[in-house]
């Protein structure tokens, strides 16, 4: 599966494209539980859904620095996340692929054939909220978000 850079203010980490589909779903689901939600939060909800069911080929971006500008909006989207992440935890130590298929229903091109154990989907997220509230180093990154494919064997001719 690909990865993306997901940055914010000139910092970011790199997240799997799956988790990070996921992880936008969660945080939507959160924003259509709000009344009256401001116009910048739901704009940012209708591109998101995009990103994480499209696949538009390009990976899963949910470009943070275009749509939060203020401290505001990152508090709101702060307690968005934090309420998402609580979800994600609520499902214990693995989440079945039913149920991962049903927060993806409306993705294309790809489905989650297994039940997958909550930890690279809760460390991708407590990643995300860390860069939010910039807590994460330039340099940082977590080789078990970013597994970098592995090297063709030497051709021996």
């Amino acid at each position: 599966m690909a990865s993306t850079y997901i940055e914010y203010r000139k910092k970011g980490f790199e997240a799997n494209d799956g988790f990070m589909a996921v992880w936008l779903l969660l945080i939507i689901d959160e924003i259509d539980k709000l009344t009256n939600a401001p116009t910048w939060l739901t704009t940012l909800r209708d591109d998101w859904f995009l990103e994480a069911t499209e696949g538009f080929g390009y990976g899963v971006d949910p470009a943070l620095d275009h749509y939060i500008h203020t401290s505001g909006q990152r508090d709101t989207m702060l307690t968005l996340a934090e309420r998402a992440l609580m979800r994600l935890k609520g499902y214990g130590p693995s989440i079945s692929c039913d149920e991962l298929n049903r927060i993806r229903e409306h993705g294309k091109d790809f489905r989650f054939t297994s039940d997958l154990p909550i930890d690279e989907f809760v460390r991708t997220a407590e990643f995300f909220t860390r860069l939010l509230r910039e807590e994460l180093r330039p340099d940082e990154t977590d080789s078990r978000i970013f597994r970098p494919r592995p090297s063709p064997p030497p051709n021996r001719t």
